[in-house]
């Protein structure tokens, strides 16, 4: 299958190396995908490569990635989005009871724990 039928430009991707560098684990970068034909992806990864890259770069199929989608801001909005539902008294008396049961109510200054989530 094409690259360009599994993705297109704007994705936003998590690069996973699979390989080690000079014994140590790379860690996964967030990229965004700025081009993508039939066989090639340009992918912007920040301000600076991912470790090893440049010094593997002329040695081909040494650099392995994975690449997997990244839901990017989502997950943030959506966390917003529902501590505003729980500030205003609209998330539902199970969404009270865990935050109750996460932060304890049998602990001593867990009103100000909660108060503390709500004011994220």
């Amino acid at each position: 299958k094409k690259l360009r039928d599994k993705f297109k430009r704007g994705d936003a991707l998590v690069l996973t190396p699979q390989i080690n560098f000079r014994g140590k684990a790379i860690e996964p970068k967030e990229g965004l995908v700025m081009d993508v034909g039939s066989d090639y992806m340009t992918l912007g990864v920040g301000n600076s490569w991912p470790l090893g890259l440049m010094e593997l770069r002329k040695h081909p199929d040494t650099y392995r990635v994975r690449l997997d989608r990244s839901l990017s801001g989502v997950p943030l909005r959506v966390q917003r989005s529902s501590l505003d539902k729980l500030r205003k008294g609209e998330a539902g008396s199970v969404a009270n009871l865990l935050v109750n049961l996460y932060y304890g109510e049998e602990e001593g200054g867990s009103l100000a724990r909660r108060e503390e989530l709500l004011m994220l």
